[in-house]
């Protein structure tokens, strides 16, 4: 499995590579990180590449689109069948990689040490293709394109705290067209937005049609996401109380849960993936 975080213009070769130079010192290395969604040619290359195989496998996509690497906007440009360009960004479906729930990982840990570790090796491997969502850019009144997409700052707030169970859930309702999605919102303000989620087509063979179009099935049990706190749950109301906790607040043991479980989905998601684009 193929991991994106760069050093300069090359990246990492393996985990205990990047280990080396993120743990250092008894302390996390937080300025040799670079976020593949903004340093990284060859994920975009590679997005490039599966989503192109992907238009042609899936049936009952509305219209056609071709993507290629953009370079400025860095990110994917996408053709659309009215000869319309048109730009994706990525976005990491998990946590960032500095401070937060991964920073509060190590402050509850008894052994630091082991904790540093594991926090490399679950940064490393979810910054895989398995790792990442697609929102549309905005093209904005000073005649540019927005290159961090409203719904990528939008999932980090709130209730959602860039959990992938609760914006699956979010993207889920926008298809169902269920009041007060976020998602729905976007949808309705945002042209770019409306033509990507409309690409799928809607209601519940749209979403599930999302869904095998981005190797999702990791994620899903029974038509809802998984539950990413809860084992054995899935989630199903987005505006539960329950979600209003913030995440660093957890117990050593349920946020080792939760970052163990979200690597394991990503890493299986990222294989699929990887399998699907060497098939050709």
């Amino acid at each position: 499995m193929k991991s994106y975080i760069v050093r300069l213009d090359s990246a990492y070769e393996n985990s205990s590579e990047w280990e080396k130079a993120f743990v250092t010192n008894n302390k996390l290395n937080n300025y040799v990180y670079m976020d593949p969604d903004n340093s990284s040619k060859l994920l975009y290359q590679d997005i490039a590449k599966y989503l192109n195989l992907q238009e042609d496998r899936i049936q009952g996509l509305t219209g056609k689109f071709v993507y290629t690497i953009s370079l400025d906007p860095f990110g994917i440009q996408i053709q659309d069948d009215e000869n319309n360009t048109w730009f994706l960004k990525s976005d990491q479906l998990g946590f960032s990689a500095i401070g937060g729930i991964y920073q509060a990982y190590i402050d509850k840990s008894d052994n630091k040490e082991r904790a540093r570790k594991r926090v490399s090796k679950w940064i490393f491997e979810s910054r895989s293709i398995g790792g990442i969502f697609l929102w549309p850019m905005d093209w904005m009144n000073d005649g540019r394109w927005n290159s961090n997409p409203q719904y990528n700052k939008t999932r980090g707030t709130g209730r959602m705290q860039d959990r992938v169970d609760l914006t699956l859930l979010d993207i889920r309702n926008c298809f169902f067209k269920v009041k007060n999605s976020w998602l729905g919102k976007q949808y309705n303000e945002r042209p770019y937005m409306k033509k990507w989620i409309d690409h799928f087509g809607e209601g519940e063979e749209g979403f599930n049609r999302y869904l095998e179009f981005f190797t999702f099935n990791s994620f899903i049990e029974n038509g809802y996401p998984k539950d990413l706190v809860i084992e054995g749950n899935v989630v199903t109301d987005f505006w539960n109380d329950q979600y209003k906790s913030p995440l660093c607040e957890y117990k050593y043991k349920e946020i080792e849960g939760i970052l163990s479980k979200l690597n394991t989905w990503i890493v299986e998601r990222s294989n699929q993936i990887e399998a699907i684009m060497n098939e050709i």
